[in-house]
């Protein structure tokens, strides 16, 4: 990599740490006050296992979530069990994959527009075009970041 390149990397990952660090303080406090939890109802990590069933299909088991959170198996169960008796998740069998229900794939959307709300204050100031860029550069994220996901969570081989 050139020095350059080498430069303006350090720089953006500088800025965005400082952003996350600041939408992460914005996160928290939205999450201790009752009128955060009131109109979303879900934790991070039972958020973030309907998104992992949802994007993993026939791969996410409670021993995976045990993995990705670092948590205990039990603690694995009170999540999934949460999830099901929100009607998100399906009952499944001990070691089998978790599935999304009828319910829960229509609501994943509207979950996450609810989860993600409080950031949109963060892009208050941006311009259309800044927004259509940014949502550019986010899906090359999210297409590295599954692709990792898949190969350091699932062992899958990795792709050039």
């Amino acid at each position: 990599m050139d020095k350059k390149l080498t430069e303006t990397l350090n720089d953006v990952l500088d800025t965005t740490g400082d952003g996350w660090a600041m939408a992460r303080v914005l996160h928290e406090h939205a999450h201790s006050t009752t009128a955060g939890q009131a109109g979303q109802g879900l934790s991070d990590r039972e958020f973030l296992t309907i998104k992992l069933v949802a994007k993993f299909s026939n791969q996410v088991t409670q021993k995976v979530l045990r993995i990705i959170f670092g948590i205990h198996f039990g603690q694995a169960g009170q999540i999934v069990k949460r999830l099901q008796e929100l009607d998100l998740l399906k009952e499944t069998g001990r070691g089998e994959p978790l599935e999304l229900t009828k319910n829960g794939a229509m609501k994943i959307q509207e979950l996450q527009r609810i989860k993600m709300s409080q950031f949109g204050l963060l892009m208050a100031g941006l311009e259309y075009e800044d927004l259509v860029n940014l949502k550019r550069i986010m899906a090359e994220i999210d297409k590295t970041a599954t692709r990792l996901v898949d190969e350091r969570i699932f062992g899958k081989p990795a792709s050039n």
